[in-house]
């Protein structure tokens, strides 16, 4: 079995709806979020092949993780869709005293458009969003040649979540009975 990693960077802020500490409050971090990709043998060497040799280029998984994740995340705010800081921009929920009411009624005007929010189906921990990008990057990052083995999506330097493909996952629980 071979693997290749393949990083990338975004800034973003988000918070922690539920969160005991300080988490719970609008904070950005710089995020790097790495690809491992596996196959069981490398692309055959053939001249007509741009990938002779390897798993899969850089290249390749490079782009995915800027079209899929970078290009609708960096410097966006990632909030969870049913957090209720939305709720309150919409008028449809309780008051929440993290933002002025000024700001959360013109939301557009002073940021210039919504691109700024990306909402997700998921809280926005590190564990969430590992999860909810490899879902987006997992159709361009598998074939029956390789495949999209886990996704590290790191909030800090010191502090990492790793998703891995289910089917990785049973793979080594069966080697061990």
């Amino acid at each position: 079995m071979f693997t290749v990693r393949r990083s990338i960077d975004i800034d973003a802020g988000h918070r922690v709806p539920y969160h005991n500490s300080k988490c719970k409050y609008l904070h950005g971090h710089r995020w790097k979020i790495v690809a491992c990709v596996s196959a069981p043998e490398l692309v055959p060497e053939d001249p007509d092949e741009s990938d002779s040799g390897m798993v899969l280029d850089y290249g390749t998984i490079k782009t995915v993780l800027m079209d899929k994740i970078h290009d609708r995340f960096d410097h966006r705010m990632i909030l969870w869709e049913k957090d209720p800081l939305l709720y309150y921009r919409e008028g449809t929920g309780p008051t929440m005293p993290l933002l002025s009411t000024e700001l959360l009624t013109n939301f557009d005007k002073v940021f210039g458009d919504a691109s700024w929010l990306q909402q997700v189906p998921c809280i926005p921990t590190s564990e969430g969003l590992a999860e909810y990008w490899a879902g987006l990057i997992a159709p361009e990052l598998s074939s029956a040649e390789f495949t999209l083995q886990s996704l590290e999506v790191w909030e800090t330097p010191n502090g990492v979540a790793t998703w891995v493909a289910p089917r990785i996952i049973n793979i080594r629980l069966d080697l061990e009975k």
